[in-house]
């Protein structure tokens, strides 16, 4: 009963869509919060998700202190009333399933891989908020940094591995390999055959012996991921040689993605001075 109230409230109250570009919009999912503090001035933002505050997964959590914060809840866009309502297609579902049902003014934006689901996802979203050219701008900074990256590619491409501890991997066709590959690194996951998300343990990380590890970004909070590193056998072999990229860079593709290239490119020249570990 409670939630066929909110649905009715919801019918009544979320602002219907306008012909002119969404003036009030909320996001709830980390990945659109970012895109929307990017292309909009706060005053136009009704709210973004808590996560969007958190430096060590947000590019924007400097932006998102400047605008409220929701935890992507039916009742909270009740209270709202955006005219627009950005959310991803793996997140909040209960919430984005009524306001679908409801044919509220909704945005969903996949997760992207690679840099054309970037290119994709920030026009598609950038059209649905009337910024359209910011959205073109933020593109053409990052292919031009992307093209700055390919021009001055290594003759040795090191091989790296992404390790946080025996677990998931990212391999071919992940963001993250995307990022390795214009860095003008080798992903050890994609050269072990791995596709996605796939396994990699202490033996096969060692029998492989990449050049280089990165490893979880250090936080002030211990956890499993950043002590992983400090296991004895991967210490010693990879003692100079362990790297790390801000997690906010990566955990959600956007043209911000592009810094998590150039931070990764130094800290590889910084370990490898003379190109390569062997």
């Amino acid at each position: 009963m409670r939630r066929i109230l909110i649905a009715v409230a919801l019918a009544l109250c979320v602002a219907p869509a306008a012909a002119k570009p969404p003036q009030r919009v909320m996001s709830i999912n980390l990945c659109t919060d970012q895109l929307a503090l990017m292309l909009l001035p706060p005053e136009r933002i009704v709210s973004v998700s808590w996560l969007a505050r958190d430096p060590a997964l947000s590019a924007m959590a400097d932006a998102a202190r400047r605008v409220p914060i929701n935890h992507g809840a039916s009742e909270e866009v009740l209270r709202a009333r955006p005219d627009m309502v950005l959310a991803g297609t793996f997140t909040t579902r209960t919430t984005v399933e009524t306001l679908r049902a409801l044919g509220a003014p909704l945005v969903e934006a996949p997760p992207a891989e690679n840099w054309n689901d970037i290119r994709r996802i920030t026009r598609e979203v950038g059209e649905a908020l009337g910024e359209r050219a910011k959205a073109e701008a933020a593109l053409a900074r990052m292919d031009a940094t992307l093209n700055r990256l390919a021009a001055q590619q290594p003759a040795y491409k090191p091989v790296v591995a992404f390790w946080s501890g025996p677990g998931m991997a990212p391999g071919a066709g992940t963001l993250s390999d995307a990022v390795v590959q214009a860095a003008g690194a080798r992903n050890l996951a994609r050269e072990l055959g791995i596709t996605g998300f796939g396994t990699l343990d202490a033996e096969r990380l060692i029998a492989a012996a990449p050049d280089l590890l990165i490893t979880a970004h250090a936080t002030p909070e211990p956890s499993l991921r950043s002590e992983a590193a400090r296991h004895p056998a991967i210490r010693h072999r990879w003692r100079d040689r362990m790297i790390s990229v801000p997690e906010a860079l990566t955990s959600c593709g956007g043209p911000f993605t592009a810094d998590a290239v150039v931070a990764l490119r130094a800290e590889i020249d910084k370990a490898l001075p003379n190109g390569r570990a062997r």
